[in-house]
């Protein structure tokens, strides 16, 4: 898939406040706030009397020492540990605040103030776990905080977002899940490295294999491989494969022969992305997710969202979500049938699973290719010569 490039745009960070603490004003995420200069007096006394020992002049006075000078204030401008612990119990008092704000009787959401919320909290969410990690040691107590108090706000704000939009909250919540962190979305993800789509909490991955397997509802096995690099494409791919083989032995007693053994296809879905050689997944996406005006706002925070990993997680995200949805088709062939029946059942099944994976991708590519600047508008601009362009985003 070439790469269309997302345009890049300022976003407000995060940052925790200076040391020492200056007058308030004004401030940008380039400049740190400054004061008024303030002019120190030195001590006439040379620094014997009282007042000397507790002045804190700009200049000292040089003068003979036993021993090297001792700096014992913080440089100036260097954020403490304080500072960015100050910095993150802030952020947790803003989104306990919005979630109380918000979620009351008298709270109000309309399209500007979600899109307002919806970018600043992710940034503010994302910069002070930022600081957890490279500041404060990773504290994981302060980041469970930080966490429970955004997902409190945002559980605050899509019920009333979807009903101002005149949308519904698992619509919502997928459209801008490139600005709202994994763990918060309605169900708890996460990224494992390897493995373009997106992981649910519950799903352990096979410390040899490196697959990832669960069960539906209706009693099907996913299983979710690792990212392969396939030589035969050219453009990335998810695919979704279910087994359609059934080996068999037969009977013939006279004219008839009929079915004696024969093993069922396993009621099995697998899903993995592959990627051509040299289009890594950090390729900027061409179309569909990866181009909407909610991923690339998210990429302002998080460029991973504006990505092939990200638009064919999404395709996985999509198969899976098909899979809980709807049962895998059934073989109904039996030991005994005639081989005729049985062959006539083999290709009932056949048939079934290329309908249902038809389908399936279907659902995925009206969610995944036809959104931000679709497949459609994109093959329209990049002709390929000799080729006919076939519409997806059809009504």
């Amino acid at each position: 898939m070439p790469a269309l490039k997302a345009p890049q745009a300022h976003t407000t960070r995060l940052i925790p406040p200076t040391t020492p603490r200056q007058t308030p004003g004004p401030r940008t995420d380039a400049s740190p706030a400054t004061g008024p200069t303030v002019q120190r007096q030195g001590c006439a006394c040379g620094g014997g009397c009282q007042r000397c020992q507790s002045a804190s002049p700009t200049t000292l006075p040089i003068t003979q020492t036993a021993g090297p000078v001792i700096a014992r204030d913080p440089k100036p401008g260097a954020p403490t540990e304080k500072d960015h612990r100050d910095a993150v119990k802030a952020a947790i008092a803003a989104f306990t605040n919005a979630a109380t704000t918000i979620g009351s009787a008298q709270g109000k959401v309309d399209a500007a103030s979600f899109e307002t919320d919806i970018n600043g909290w992710y940034a503010k969410v994302t910069d002070a776990q930022k600081l957890i990690k490279d500041q404060l040691s990773g504290d994981t107590l302060l980041d469970r905080d930080l966490q429970a108090a955004y997902i409190s706000a945002i559980r605050a704000l899509m019920p009333k977002a979807a009903t101002a939009l005149s949308t519904s909250e698992d619509a919502l919540y997928g459209i801008n899940s490139a600005r709202i962190p994994m763990w918060a979305w309605q169900s708890a993800h996460r990224q494992e490295t390897g493995i373009s789509t997106p992981l649910d909490q519950g799903q352990a991955v096979d410390p040899l294999s490196g697959e990832v397997g669960f069960s539906t509802s209706s009693g099907a096995s996913v299983k979710i491989l690792t990212d392969m690099v396939d030589p035969s494409i050219t453009t990335p791919v998810t695919r979704l494969l279910i087994p359609v083989d059934i080996p068999f032995t037969t009977l013939i007693s006279g004219k008839t022969e009929t079915i004696d053994t024969f093993t069922a296809p396993a009621n099995l879905a697998t899903i993995q992305t592959a990627y051509p050689p040299g289009m890594p997944g950090s390729t900027t996406s061409g179309y569909g997710r990866g181009t909407t005006t909610e991923d690339i706002a998210g990429g302002k925070v998080n460029p991973a969202s504006t990505t092939l990993r990200w638009h064919e997680g999404n395709h996985g995200l999509d198969y899976v979500a098909y899979l809980k949805a709807h049962p895998l088709p059934t073989f109904n062939g039996t030991s005994g049938m005639t081989r005729r029946k049985f062959t006539d059942e083999i290709a009932t099944y056949k048939a079934a699973v290329k309908a249902y994976a038809a389908s399936a991708e279907k659902a995925s590519n009206k969610l995944t290719h036809c959104v931000g600047t679709t497949i459609d508008t994109y093959n329209q601009a990049h002709p390929v010569p000799g080729t006919k362009i076939k519409l997806e985003c059809t009504p």
